[in-house]
């Protein structure tokens, strides 16, 4: 097995959902069920308009303190604004963490 290679994904963004409402806040609003997936896993999702078009899509991470959506960093403002307006009088908050964390891949030569 050959040694690993990383690269470094600075296009990309983080937002941190928090609070026991964040789960099924995203189970209303996107594509995927973020309550089924465990932590340490990741799923991909989508936010849709009414009609049915892709508004934003991202990968979805749980992890002890919250759920973290991976996606690029110029749609990031555009899916808090959406997210926020989608929110209500649930327990959740956002936090951009994009400068406090940072995307990477890893693979290996052999696949």
């Amino acid at each position: 097995m050959s040694a690993p290679s990383a690269a470094f994904l600075s296009g990309r963004g983080l937002l941190r959902l928090s609070g026991a409402d964040a789960p099924a806040l995203l189970d209303r609003l996107v594509t995927i069920e973020a309550s089924e997936i465990p932590e340490g896993s990741a799923g991909f999702a989508a936010l849709l308009s009414p009609q049915g078009k892709i508004l934003a899509d991202f990968f979805l991470f749980p992890t002890r303190d919250g759920i973290l959506l991976d996606l690029p960093r110029p749609a990031l403002a555009d899916l808090l604004k959406r997210l926020t307006l989608y929110r209500l009088r649930a327990e959740v908050s956002f936090t951009d963490v994009s400068d406090a964390a940072t995307v990477a891949v890893l693979w290996t030569a052999d696949g």
